[in-house]
């Protein structure tokens, strides 16, 4: 029984070196790119190439950017900004096979327009 737990981790471990990943690295990253709908979180317009991205709806500043790496338990984390006026942080999830992104996104303290505020991002791949 042993011998065949020994072999079944010398496979998995190939196969993600194959794929890629070294052990203890996060997995790679879904492919997110394209457009998106914003569905209620008054992010307007949003696009991602790779792990950054834009959006629409910000507070007259232009258009805003955010990136984000994939995180070891699956999920994504990042930074967002309009403007040294506003920016922050985000935290999501993809789910039903890639097509919803939902998470949090919470601006920093020293922002000067709604500083230390929280609010949901929920995007669909549209």
């Amino acid at each position: 029984m042993r011998i065949h737990a020994r072999i079944g981790l010398g496979v998995t471990a190939l196969l993600l070196l194959a794929a890629g990943c070294q052990p203890g690295s996060p997995p790679p990253p879904d492919d997110l790119s394209g457009p998106w709908t914003d569905t209620g979180g008054g992010w307007g317009k949003v696009a991602i190439t790779g792990n950054e991205g834009t959006y629409t709806n910000t507070y007259g500043t232009g258009p805003g950017t955010f990136e984000f790496q994939k995180q070891p338990d699956g999920s994504y984390a990042g930074a967002w900004g309009e403007s040294e006026k506003r920016h922050g942080t985000l935290v999501f999830s993809v789910s039903d096979g890639g097509r919803t992104i939902k998470g949090t996104y919470k601006a920093d303290e020293d922002c000067e327009i709604n500083p230390g505020s929280t609010g949901d991002i929920h995007w669909t791949r549209k």
